[in-house]
């Protein structure tokens, strides 16, 4: 029967194909949720350990997939998620699968602000693809690694990297037009930190052009808080407005609560710096609260230095030093030199007014210290957006 229809058995056996792919994704789906019912729980070695059978690169590659779905969300439970994959290539001796998850544990990690151990995961990951030859995932993690360097303010070896990036992404063709607008967005982003607008605007605008394209509305969104953030420059503080609200609304129509809490701060930086203290504040102890609830301690200081400048301007002196000292030692403890002396500055500026108190020789002292000293202004320095695939 079989030989005398032809065309109806292969559509049989394209739909048996279909059946069994469907039998191992629903399979693979509910094995991951098994390994994260345990995840951030002492259960999770022994869950994996039950699991071990199963276990297969599909399994790293989908906890990376909910890692990636999460970080804009909440990066705390992005980073458990991570901390399952690792769990499950400790022992697998499988050198791809544990590129997949130090990928994934550097996704968490940056959106957590934890720079330092991001660029580590993303340096190894790239090691291993790059011996395995693997051209795409070598230059994703590169482009990653772009973001990474300028947030710790590594400007000239960012370019460096970028431009190494953009060579591969030019080699590889459209296989990676997706990556070159994240390298645009990277890329700006380390320009902007520079003062170098203009190079910093038309990355955007080539980068938005390129998210536009491929209807990704969530990317569109945080590449308009960046350009909003270098168009406040030129002072046309209107239409920065405009492009964080309409931004924050779709941030927020996804569920990307993380990112809405990052509009909400540009909002709160952009009132400060047009006298609008009230506002200023309501937007930046909204933006607070959410970093609170992931918790981001980096992201909480750097919303807690805006709000020492609004109190040092309204003369609350009290408030304005314990805000700064506050953030201060967060920026300590995560060797953020820029902002922590911007914020012993702060809190110098307040004892200097104080009829309280005396000014700590110990603020100014190691505010003016040589790896410290810099401007003190916060304007150019704000929270944009940087990307990891």
């Amino acid at each position: 029967m079989r030989g005398c229809h032809p065309k109806g058995g292969s559509q049989l056996s394209v739909l048996s194909s279909l059946m069994i792919l469907h039998t191992h994704e629903a399979e693979q789906n509910a094995l991951v949720a098994r390994l994260l019912a345990a995840a951030g729980s002492d259960a999770l070695a022994l869950r994996i350990a039950e699991e071990r059978a199963a276990l297969s690169m599909a399994t790293v590659a989908a906890l990376k997939q909910q890692v990636d779905a999460t970080k804009l969300r909440n990066a705390a439970r992005a980073l458990s998620i991570a901390e399952v994959a690792a769990g499950c290539v400790e022992r697998a001796h499988d050198q791809v699968a544990t590129a997949l998850a130090l990928w994934a544990r550097g996704n968490a990690l940056y959106h957590l602000s934890r720079f330092n151990e991001a660029l580590a995961a993303y340096r190894q990951a790239e090691a291993i693809y790059a011996a395995y030859q693997f051209e795409i995932e070598v230059t994703r993690l590169r482009i990653n690694q772009v973001a990474v360097l300028q947030d710790t303010g590594a400007f000239a070896e960012a370019l460096a990297v970028a431009e190494a990036a953009r060579a591969d992404c030019v080699r590889l063709g459209d296989a990676a037009l997706p990556f070159l607008a994240l390298l645009e967005m990277n890329s700006g982003a380390a320009c902007q930190q520079l003062g170098r607008f203009e190079e910093a605007l038309a990355a955007y605008v080539r980068g938005r052009a390129i998210f536009v394209a491929l209807g990704d509305a969530v990317q569109t969104a945080r590449i308009d808080i960046n350009r909003a953030n270098v168009i406040q420059e030129a002072g046309h503080f209107e239409l920065a407005a405009e492009l964080y609200a309409a931004a924050r609304i779709t941030l927020e129509h996804e569920g990307m609560q993380q990112e809405v809490a990052r509009a909400d701060h540009n909002l709160g930086k952009l009132a400060y710096r047009r006298g609008r203290y009230h506002e200023a504040l309501h937007y930046l102890e909204v933006a607070w609260s959410a970093y609170a609830a992931i918790p981001n301690p980096l992201e909480m200081a750097k919303a807690d230095l805006y709000r020492a400048l609004v109190y040092r301007d309204l003369n609350l002196l009290d408030e304005t030093i314990e805000l700064a000292l506050s953030a201060e030692r967060r920026f300590a403890r995560a060797d953020t030199r820029w902002e922590r002396a911007v914020a012993l500055n702060i809190a110098g500026v307040g004892h200097a007014r104080s009829t309280k108190r005396v000014p700590p020789r110990s603020c100014l002292r190691v505010a003016t210290r040589p790896w410290l000293r810099t401007t003190t202004s916060l304007h150019g320095r704000h929270t944009s957006a940087r990307w990891r695939t």
